[in-house]
Order: structure tokens, then sequence, then C-alpha cells
């Protein structure tokens, strides 16, 4: 388009300078000076709405590419919802009942393994209140091979410290407990709860080893023996 409009306005120029002499240009002088002005203006004035547009739309992308990149509350994972009925879990994906007495000490939770992210069973996981037959909580066990292990929520990955936790969703909206486990030789365990966004992450020698979607009434009946933390965050 810029580029038909500075042709015009060329050739405009060109027609002056090899005609002054021979047209009385004196006669519509004033109408060839609007014609310039017109094609000089003109071009302004939609280059000028064309970058106040450009503008508005790479701040609207950047607005929504901000937006995108914080953190969001979550319900489901891996095509499970949590508070959906186990029924329907099974009919959508495999399943396989686990031993429960090594992820909880509640009677009334059931454990499954479902497959996910072309792994197979072993690393997903959701929890199933017995009672009602309906998921409580899904999640994922990291790999402990040193294999890498891409899963993540809200940009936590397997892996990352105790602080990322805190920089991605701030102090006020972290609640840190603390438990130890009998499996690493009494090694403190930190469980970073996110109520605000129904995720909470374990962490073993500050580094994130399973996470989980659940809601805070969920995570308050699992996890009431945990106490919170003294120790500063990320030590």
């Amino acid at each position: 388009m810029w580029i038909g409009f500075g042709l015009i306005f060329i050739g405009f120029v060109m027609l002056y300078i090899s005609t002054k002499d021979r047209w009385n240009w004196g006669r519509f002088g004033s109408l060839a000076w609007k014609v310039i002005a017109a094609l000089i203006v003109i071009p302004l004035i939609i280059l000028m709405i064309v970058l106040a547009n450009d503008k508005l739309e790479s701040n609207a992308r950047k607005n929504k590419e901000i937006e995108d990149a914080k953190p969001k509350a979550l319900i489901g994972w891996y095509g499970v919802e949590v508070g959906e009925k186990l029924a329907d879990v099974k009919f959508k994906i495999a399943t396989k009942k686990m031993d429960a007495s090594k992820i909880t000490n509640s009677p009334e939770v059931d454990v499954y393994a479902i497959a996910g992210d072309g792994q197979g069973f072993g690393q997903n996981f959701i929890e199933v209140d017995s009672t009602v037959s309906k998921v409580e909580a899904i999640f994922h066990v990291c790999k402990y091979d040193g294999s890498t292990d891409y899963a993540s929520l809200n940009g936590v990955a397997c892996g990352s410290s105790g602080d990322s936790i805190v920089d991605r969703y701030g102090l006020s909206k972290t609640k840190i407990l603390c438990g130890t486990s009998k499996e690493l030789d009494a090694a403190v365990v930190r469980y970073y709860f996110l109520p605000d966004f129904n995720i909470y992450y374990t962490v073993v020698r500050n580094k994130v080893t399973d996470m989980s979607i659940l809601r805070a009434a969920f995570f308050n009946k699992e996890y009431a023996s945990l106490k919170p933390c003294d120790q500063i965050v990320g030590k």
C-alpha cells in the first residue's frame, strides 16, 4: 500500500517537472497543491492509524501473555478432574488399583495408578474416596532414577526448589508444612500447599519429588498430622 502511494506521489512530481514549462500550471496550481497535500497527509494519517492499531494489538498480546503466565487454580490433570466419578475415569483411561497403605493412612481412600503421557503405570495416580467413589486427588510421582521428568504444575516442575515455588506463587499464598519420612532416613519433608490453586508440592532435600491437585478440605484431612515449618523456606 505504501509503495503505491509513493509511486503516485513520485509520478505526480515528475509530471510537474517535465511539463512546468509547457503547461500553464498557474491555472490549476491551487488544485495541484491540494492534490500534493492530500497525497502526503492522507498516507500519514493512515500510517498513524496503522501504527496505533499495531501498538494496541502488541499491548493486548503482551497483556495476554502476562495473564497466561500467571498461576491458575486447577481441578484436572491427565484427563481426570477432582470430584469425577471413578466409573467415569475408568471409562476414559486405564486404571490399576494399588496398595493404598504406602500412600495414605485413611481406610476410606483407594489409590489407582492411571496411564498418562505414554509412561504407562507407575508415575500418575488418583486418590478416590471409597465411600462415594469420587476422585479426591490427582498426583504425579517424579522419577527417582535420574532420568528427565517433564511433569509440572503451573510452571513448577519435578526437581524444582522450594524457593521456586514461593517465587512463583508468593509467600502469602503458600502454606508450608513439615513432616518426616521413614523411607528417607527421617529426612524432613516439606509440603508446599497452595489452597487458592488446589495444588501441593512435596519437597525433599529442596527438590520437588511429587505434586498433586486436590481440594483444601481433602488436604487438611489427609495431612492433619503435619506441622508448620520453623526452618527458613528453601534451606
